[in-house]
């Protein structure tokens, strides 16, 4: 049993990188390689925008480099890891890309823990799977589960009132919600 989903795994990989030329002509490997880089590079600049908005709600906005460049680190692996995602869907790989969930998930680990609900299920009513009414009480239950999630914790000591700690935490989960809808989309034939 093992070793076929390997077998299999591996062929809808290969088959991925070799299968001919997209629209644009470039190969499969050339588009995963693009694709990777703009996730690279999205997780990056969500990783500082994130940092940024650590620093402003922070009651000590002293940070080691240690913890900014971890967070850089996973964030940008995640990033990959969806943007992967999302171009393994475009090709039409089934199930094989859902292994690419996991190191994305790593991002939630600790605080980031708090934005987990609201990603995911932002992430399912962007992707509009089901009736729209999934979709609407999904996404208000994204936001208002962040918005609990957030008051639900001791308030920081910073110049800056609520809104703005809420807000800088609401415009971050929208962005992962946007990231994660690929994870919930079915793979295009």
């Amino acid at each position: 049993m093992s070793t076929s989903f390997n077998t299999s795994t591996t062929a809808a990989l290969a088959a991925t990188t070799r299968a001919g030329t997209s629209r644009a002509g470039t190969s499969g490997a050339r588009l995963l390689l693009a694709a990777a880089g703009l996730g690279l590079l999205a997780g990056l600049l969500w990783g500082v925008a994130a940092r940024a908005w650590m620093r402003t709600i922070s009651e000590n906005p002293e940070f080691s480099w240690a913890g900014t460049l971890s967070i850089l680190g996973v964030t940008s692996l995640a990033g990959i890891a969806l943007a992967l995602l999302e171009a393994l869907r475009r090709r039409g790989v089934g199930a094989v890309r859902f292994a690419l969930v996991i190191p994305a998930l790593l991002m939630f680990a600790s605080p980031g823990m708090a934005m987990l609900p609201g990603a995911l299920l932002l992430g399912l009513a962007l992707a509009a799977r089901g009736p729209r009414w999934l979709s609407v009480v999904a996404a208000w239950i994204a936001q208002v589960s962040t918005v609990v999630l957030l008051y639900g914790q001791p308030a920081p000591l910073t110049p800056y009132p609520a809104y703005v700690q809420v807000g800088g935490n609401l415009a971050l989960v929208l962005a992962l919600g946007a990231a994660w809808r690929a994870a919930f989309l079915p793979a295009r034939p």
